[in-house]
């Protein structure tokens, strides 16, 4: 089961230790690293180079609640939710990007491969990341399973998925409308984090990247740090923020418990198209979310 000798006869299989690659897609990725390039071998470029984390590796985010910091009308923890403004965080707070500790090849087939990247992350006991990857087929499908530890204090949980192109704007879809967040929004608005009814894409002049985000539609775009706040004022810079899947936090109080404890998991799925007009590229993510089921009968 060693795989770690380049060779001729066998070119594909040697190269799971390090990377993978299909009709549509190279991926190469680094334990301590994560994944470093995915290059989209239509065009060459690489989806994942772009952002100071690497694509798709979990993001833990802290912010401490002092217990001395309180009033008569409040909790220290409702102060503190007070005070972290437009940031979504206090000025203290503590930043944590999942290691990539382990990598391994859990399926290999005709069809598709299955390929787990194992993360060490704090304020959780378990941070996987597995991506399905299809032979002939320009699509990724990415699971991130979550095993979150209970806190009381401020929390967030991000995953990168900026797959950028070098010369596209990101679009996302409220109702009935594409457009360009930090562009096309209203002025002199919030530009930190948006909704989108089915997930983002990213489109250039030549293609556009698809990603679905089945169960997370909030996202945040911007630095995840302290930092003074922006408001919407329509240049094209405002676009090409970073952007993260805002996949948890207990920063507002509901009706929901406030920490963030337990076992979940989160789908997305990435396509390829070579669609270029934005309305159309968003109905297509929407269609494209209506996966198909086969039912086996014998």
């Amino acid at each position: 089961r060693v795989r770690d000798i380049v060779n001729d006869y066998d070119p594909e299989t040697y190269k799971l230790p390090y990377g993978f690659e299909t009709k549509y897609f190279r991926i190469s990725y680094e334990t301590g690293k994560g994944i470093t390039s995915l290059i989209d071998k239509r065009t060459g470029e690489d989806l994942a180079g772009r952002e100071e984390e690497p694509l798709f590796a979990p993001i833990y985010e802290l912010t401490p609640v002092d217990p001395r910091k309180s009033a008569w009308y409040e909790t220290p923890e409702q102060q503190a939710r007070r005070l972290l403004g437009r940031n979504m965080r206090g000025t203290d707070a503590k930043k944590c990007v999942g290691n990539l500790v382990h990598v391994e090849v859990e399926e290999r087939g005709e069809i598709f491969t299955v390929i787990r990247f194992v993360y060490k992350l704090e304020g959780t006991v378990h941070a996987d990341v597995v991506l399905k990857m299809f032979r002939d087929i320009p699509r990724i499908d990415i699971r991130f399973e979550l095993g979150k530890t209970i806190s009381t204090e401020i929390e967030s949980i991000y995953l990168p998925v900026g797959a950028k192109l070098s010369d596209g704007y990101l679009y996302v879809k409220k109702g009935e409308e594409a457009f360009r967040p930090g562009i096309d929004q209203v002025p002199g608005t919030n530009m930190e984090f948006t909704m989108s009814d089915d997930g983002i894409a990213y489109i250039s002049p030549k293609e556009s990247v698809l990603l679905a985000s089945r169960d997370v539609p909030l996202f945040f775009t911007g630095e995840l740090k302290h930092h003074p706040i922006r408001l919407c004022d329509g240049n094209p810079e405002n676009n090409q923020r970073p952007v993260y899947s805002w996949v948890m936090n207990n920063i507002w109080e509901t009706n929901f418990k406030m920490d963030l404890s337990g076992f979940s998991e989160y789908d997305y799925t990435l396509w390829l198209s070579d669609e270029r007009e934005p309305e159309k590229v968003m109905t297509e993510l929407t269609n494209l979310t209506f996966d198909p089921y086969v039912l086996m009968l014998s």
